[in-house]
């Protein structure tokens, strides 16, 4: 775990040093050589040469200059916490770490500002294992140094998967700072979502303020194209408002919850050739989806966690929008690891009023629902809806099932 903070700080390190060697503010604009000259007395002017000599690869300059240009600078602003910062570093660097931290915290508690000394202190927290103490210097040059955040945000996020990290993190962040709303809406699109859900149902209750519907959403949709199923379920079940009837059913006992938190609630897609829209109207849902000539795939898409056996689909389909030709279909797809979804079953829908059955083996755990378009290849448009969609167990029937298809995009279809 130790190995984790000290990534994160050394990521923190290089993206200010990386700043503050471009930072027009501090070394193109002002010559500190020159207002030495003009005022040799001048506190900035020291402590401007002190950090510019600091930055440089090699500490030659910063060695010879930091002491006696530190001490000058306090003798003008006793309170100056970037000289108290400079002079501490020097004590460090020179053997002294002890009295070195002492000029270094010293500096911390009149400023939280000064980012090097907050660099500093992570590093210093970091050799004394000190983890919660180093995540707090985080959390500071998070909160006054804007142009750390991004990568910050990154390093936590990765770190995250380390669960002795999240035992320090998940406790610390329970005060909920100030950023970490934007932390979380940031880390949705890690490439591991899961490490990112389990830390928040860890954390769970969380307010709307923190974990808002839109980011819960796209973190719901990101665990089911390429994080494990389970994941996702557990954590639409800590969201508020959900239901488990949700898991087994295409219709929703409130209405207001049709398309929320989606795929657990309708999710309608739109890949620019293919658009879906969905609507509800006293408790019935509507799909409609469009296709552009010669260009298919999926419109809307349901999650369900359906018990092995036979079910029965209906529905009333307008395809009236079909003249040119094109069709409508309605498939199951089946997750066999993260990602990972396969096709079982695939129904060509006709005009008006359609059922068909379709079997769950033991092996799909879980399953996705998706109502695909394909647009003919003629000049015109394609266009469908379908209404009065219910999914009920087939008692009493039983079903051959295809063999399963190689894995497939649910975003995408066929």
């Amino acid at each position: 775990m130790l190995r984790i903070v000290a990534i994160i700080i050394a990521t923190l390190s290089l993206t200010y040093a990386a700043w503050a060697n471009s930072a027009s503010t501090l070394f193109s604009k002002f010559s500190p050589e020159r207002g030495l000259r003009l005022d040799p007395d001048s506190a900035q002017a020291l402590m401007n040469m002190t950090d510019k000599a600091a930055a440089k690869k090699t500490k030659t300059a910063f060695l010879k200059i930091a002491r006696a240009n530190s001490i000058a600078a306090l003798r003008s602003e006793p309170l100056s916490s970037r000289a108290l910062r400079q002079l501490g570093v020097y004590y460090a660097t020179t053997g002294d770490v002890a009295k070195g931290r002492k000029f270094v915290q010293m500096s911390a508690k009149l400023s939280h500002r000064d980012t090097p000394g907050q660099l500093w202190l992570m590093d210093d927290y970091l050799r004394a294992d000190k983890p919660r103490e180093g995540l707090r210097a985080i959390d500071i040059v998070i909160r006054t140094q804007a142009e750390t955040r991004d990568a910050a945000y990154a390093a936590l996020g990765t770190a995250l998967a380390d669960a002795e990290f999240r035992k320090v993190f998940i406790p610390y962040v329970r005060n909920q700072p100030p950023w970490l709303k934007p932390f979380i809406q940031y880390n949705v699109r890690l490439q591991r979502p899961e490490f990112l859900s389990r830390t928040l149902i860890q954390m769970m209750p969380l307010s709307p303020g923190v974990l808002d519907e839109p980011t819960a959403s796209e973190l719901l949709g990101a665990l089911v194209d390429r994080g494990p199923i389970e994941d996702a379920r557990l954590l639409y079940l800590k969201l508020p408002g959900t239901s488990a009837r949700t898991l087994t059913s295409i219709s929703f006992g409130r209405p207001s919850n049709t398309f929320s938190f989606p795929p657990f609630g309708w999710e309608t897609m739109n890949h620019g050739d293919v658009q879906g829209f969905g609507d509800v109207e006293d408790g019935n849902v509507s799909i409609e989806g469009l296709a552009i000539p010669g260009r298919s795939g999926i419109a809307a898409r349901k999650l369900l966690f359906l018990r092995p056996g036979t079910y029965r689909w209906t529905g009333e389909a307008d395809l009236s929008g079909m003249n040119g030709g094109g069709s409508v279909s309605v498939n199951l797809l089946c997750n066999k690891g993260p990602g990972q979804w396969n096709r079982s079953s695939s129904t060509t829908i006709k005009a008006r009023e359609n059922q068909f059955l379709f079997a769950v083996n033991p092996s799909c755990p879980a399953q996705l629902l998706t109502i695909d378009i394909s647009g003919a290849d003629t000049q015109v448009d394609a266009a469908m809806r379908i209404t009065d969609m219910k999914l009920v167990p087939a008692k009493n029937v039983s079903i051959k099932t295809a063999p399963a298809a190689k894995s497939e995009s649910p975003a995408n279809g066929s």
